[in-house]
């Protein structure tokens, strides 16, 4: 989601050529970085146990210094890419994610549906929602677009809620509100959230949204998901044949991928005041500093690229796991 908002903003974008970015970047819009599949790290497998076992992307190390370094060396080819970035992303509208969402509730495995329910149909959203993470951002979106569907009596579970809301009030708004009010025994519960969690709610349907980069997933997951979950939503056409090849039933596995507000992403915002903290020409990388966000690869090929001798900065923004 990061790299899609810098590219709604027509900036140039640096991203590992595997699992999702494979959908929205490639060398017209910006610069893939070729990569090698190898074992997860026992010491990513020891911060996140689901690891363990699988395989993950190593991005190449020089081949991310050289992008690093044309990014910079030429500012008009970064600008031309920008531009088509900008373009490309049009389809993560969030606005049209949102009814993509909702259209792929309406078709949800039409041979599995039950008998419609009168009136407004009761659902129930589940995860972060007021936190001030990735997960709470698109757990916010989504809800706002449920919430203002006349047919559907929306209510919120917050999984991981917080003491303070941070978020100005045009981010959360009545989603907060949705937070404290009871919610409605659903029809259909829709869980995003991290580790998921695959239980059968009391009753209804069940949806899960479930990020994955890493091919199969864990066979007890599609164990789990066979015999509880109703269908599972992807973000990228990746994680969803990933799921199928494991053994999923590719009427349950849907793509519905994360969008992004044009409106607020987009050319000619003011940048934030770094001052004098950030001299020259600057980079921006926006993740967790853990090991499978690959940080310490961005910091080699970074000292690579360049030396005190020129006029770059590398901003790192951080945030949860």
């Amino acid at each position: 989601r990061p790299a899609v908002e810098a590219m709604a903003m027509g900036r140039p974008a640096i991203a590992t050529a595997w699992s999702g970015p494979v959908d929205y970047l490639d060398e017209r819009v910006g610069w893939p970085i070729p990569a090698r599949v190898v074992p997860v790290d026992p010491a990513a497998a020891a911060e996140s146990p689901a690891y363990a076992g699988h395989h993950w992307a190593e991005p190449d190390v020089d081949a991310l210094a050289a992008a690093l370094r044309a990014v910079h060396d030429d500012p008009v080819e970064a600008a031309r890419r920008g531009a088509a970035a900008r373009a490309r992303v049009a389809r993560y509208d969030h606005h049209k994610v949102a009814r993509d969402a909702l259209t792929t509730l309406a078709d949800a495995t039409p041979r599995r549906r039950p008998a419609p329910t009168p009136g407004r149909i009761p659902v129930v959203l589940s995860g972060p929602v007021v936190a001030p993470d990735s997960m709470g951002a698109v757990n916010r979106g989504l809800a706002r677009a449920l919430a203002a569907r006349a047919d559907i009596d929306l209510g919120l579970v917050d999984t991981r809620p917080v003491r303070r809301v941070r978020a100005a009030a045009s981010t959360t708004g009545a989603v907060v509100d949705l937070v404290a009010r009871e919610a409605p025994p659903p029809a259909l519960t829709i869980r995003h959230g991290w580790p998921p969690s695959f239980s059968r709610p009391a009753q209804g349907r069940l949806v899960t949204i479930l990020p994955w980069e890493f091919w199969s997933p864990p066979r007890s997951w599609v164990d789990a998901l066979d015999h509880s979950v109703d269908e599972v939503w992807c973000y990228s056409r990746w994680v969803r044949d990933g799921f199928v090849e494991s053994g999923m039933d590719p009427e349950r596995v849907a793509v519905v991928p994360l969008g992004v507000d044009p409106a607020r992403f987009r050319p000619g915002v003011a940048p934030l005041a770094l001052g004098d903290a950030a001299p020259g020409f600057r980079f921006l990388f926006v993740g967790g500093l853990i090991w499978r966000k690959g940080v310490d690869l961005l910091l080699d090929a970074y000292a690579s690229a360049f030396t005190r001798a020129d006029d770059v900065t590398l901003v790192i923004k951080s945030y949860g796991r």
